[in-house]
């Protein structure tokens, strides 16, 4: 592991101010694939002060994965060093959109806005910064020195710290281990009545100790067992934990963080139900099927001990990501509200 100081001059009004800043390269990082490889060769390069070598090597990173943050990062780092401040900062904003809650990402974002005249964007990093873990008491002096800090400052800096924990399958995977559950599989129950999640129609007169035909597909909507449904919709669910990051990002009243050790509280999805539309005649399910899910959104203390929020979450297709980002609007607008009454 190598450390590469960067010297980041913030303009003010009556001085240059120099802060020496230090970023950890991971040089010897374990090749996470082709991305990585190529920005651990960048970052070689970048510390022998080949930067635009460097960039080249980054952009073939971020062809091969346009998801890889690290490579963002880098980028940015590379284009600081050549004095393109504009460029580095939308790289690290880049970085931070893909991974939210990142300091270090989020203060060299500000730095970068900063030294290229765009103080908003900043202040908005830099609180994001401090609420993330990174104590940026130096970096604030020297941006209220170049213009006025927002009115509600110090609310911010104390926003609730919250870390979004993996989705928590458990409550869905023993319901399709019993057998008695199956109506609350296909909705005749308190779950499957709720509003935007259709019934099957095999099984809305059924009691508790009866099942439908699992082979019936008049029904509107189909039930799959626990894991096949998981299986299918992995990609949908690790999507619908990433809009939920991006949602809380967005919002200066949560402070999202990457490490739960600095978590004054732990967000996690409970997943009670879900169900795809079937195929006309059968056969496997289309890609583009709707696929509803329904669970509780729980907000707990940082030690897990205790439960200070749960809201029902309902949602009508989480394949398409636009109407998974709208639906999920709703709910992140109300943990907003919960974080202020936190203050």
């Amino acid at each position: 592991m190598a450390h590469s100081p960067l010297a980041v001059r913030l303009v003010t009004g009556r001085a240059v101010v120099v802060i020496a800043v230090s970023l950890l390269l991971p040089i010897g990082a374990a090749a996470q694939g082709t991305a990585a490889n190529l920005t651990d060769n960048a970052n070689k390069l970048v510390n022998e002060g080949s930067y635009q070598q460097a960039i080249e090597e980054l952009e073939r990173a971020i062809q091969v994965d346009g998801s890889y943050a690290p490579a963002f990062h880098a980028l940015g780092f590379a284009y600081g060093r050549l004095g393109e401040h504009g460029r580095a900062a939308d790289a690290f904003l880049r970085a931070v959109q893909l991974r939210p809650g990142w300091a270090e990402a989020h203060r060299m974002a500000a730095l970068a806005a900063a030294n290229s005249g765009q103080l908003d964007i900043a202040w908005e990093q830099v609180i994001r910064a401090q609420q993330s873990g990174r104590e940026m008491s130096t970096e604030i002096e020297v941006l209220t020195e170049m213009g006025a800090p927002p009115e509600d400052l110090a609310d911010l800096l104390v926003a609730p710290r919250v870390f979004l924990a993996p989705m928590d399958m458990s409550v869905y995977e023993r319901a399709n281990e019993n057998p008695f559950a199956r109506e609350t599989r296909t909705g005749n129950s308190s779950f499957g009545a709720a509003a935007g999640q259709p019934a099957s129609q095999g099984s809305r007169n059924l009691s508790s100790s009866e099942s439908p035909d699992p082979t019936d597909r008049s029904a509107p909507f189909a039930t799959q067992r626990g894991a096949p449904m998981i299986a299918e919709s992995i990609a949908e669910l690790d999507l619908m934990n990433l809009e939920i990051a991006r949602g809380l990002s967005e919002t200066l009243e949560i402070a999202l963080v990457s490490d739960p050790g600095q978590a004054g509280y732990v967000l996690v999805v409970e997943v009670e139900n879900m169900a795809r539309a079937t195929v006309d005649g059968g056969g496997p399910p289309a890609s583009g099927e709707p696929r509803w899910l329904q669970g509780s959104l729980v907000i707990r203390t940082g030690d897990g001990n205790r439960e200070v929020l749960r809201r029902p979450l309902r949602l009508t297709n989480i394949v398409a990501a636009s109407t998974l980002r709208g639906e999920l609007a709703v709910y992140l607008r109300q943990l907003a509200i919960w974080a202020r009454q936190q203050r």
